[in-house]
């Protein structure tokens, strides 16, 4: 027992002087741990960072369209005539038309088509005709027509004048006036085209003047159009 009692003061001192001690701030082994710490927490953030600019961003709506939507006119090849005439429970029975298109004019306005057609040639010419349709009964029935422009044979899109009907008065009325080339203009080109052959130019001039003559205002009066006035 004396023996270990002496021995106990000589355990203690030496764990006092052994064991572990906390490093004092300052030291070169506290701010080497510091150091270390630091560059770990950096290289974390750094991770996190570099995994949220990988992460792919949100799709957004995609660009509207604003382009113009091409125009349909009225008047195009793809008018559905026959569907037309049976939702009025009539008979369709036209001449051979180019195209049809509704009219707007007359007693009913909504009951008749404006139909276009090209007469035979004459002289070196062909003329585009404009016929207005209207329901009578169980049938439809032209109540009118006129030539509407003149070409030189087989050049029929490029008129040397042309007309066009534009209705007014809720359909009581339908003025013809030139769309394009101006009378005008039609015959001093004329007389340019042949200045050394004065046959041509006169045959020409009684083309366009043919069509001319019939510009102005046309009234509904009796079933059909008539002219009552310049447009």
């Amino acid at each position: 027992m004396r023996r270990l009692a002496a021995l106990l003061p000589l355990c203690v001192c030496w764990s006092l002087a052994c064991g572990p001690s906390e490093r004092e701030p300052g030291s070169p082994d506290h701010e080497a741990d510091d150091t270390e710490a630091e560059e770990n927490a950096t290289g974390a953030a750094s991770s996190e960072s570099a995994g949220a600019s990988e992460d792919p961003l949100p799709e957004g709506p995609p660009p509207l369209d604003d382009s113009p939507s091409p125009a349909r006119s009225s008047g195009s090849r793809s008018f559905d005539i026959a569907s037309w005439a049976n939702q009025r429970g009539i008979e369709a029975k036209l001449d051979a038309v180019e195209r049809c298109e509704p009219a707007q004019v007359g007693d009913k306005p909504e009951d008749s088509l404006f139909c276009y057609r090209v007469a035979a040639a004459r002289k070196g010419y062909e003329s585009r005709i404009i016929a207005l349709y209207v329901v009578r009964g169980k049938t439809l029935a032209k109540a009118f027509e006129l030539p509407l422009s003149v070409s030189l044979e087989g050049e029929r899109e490029k008129p040397l004048v042309e007309l066009a009907p534009q209705p007014e008065e809720e359909g009581k009325s339908v003025v013809f006036s030139e769309i394009g080339t101006s009378c005008d203009d039609a015959l001093s080109r004329a007389d340019a085209d042949h200045p050394d052959d004065p046959a041509a130019a006169k045959a020409k001039k009684a083309a366009i003047t043919d069509i001319c003559r019939r510009k102005g205002r046309y009234r509904w009066m009796g079933g059909t159009l008539r002219r009552v006035g310049a447009p």
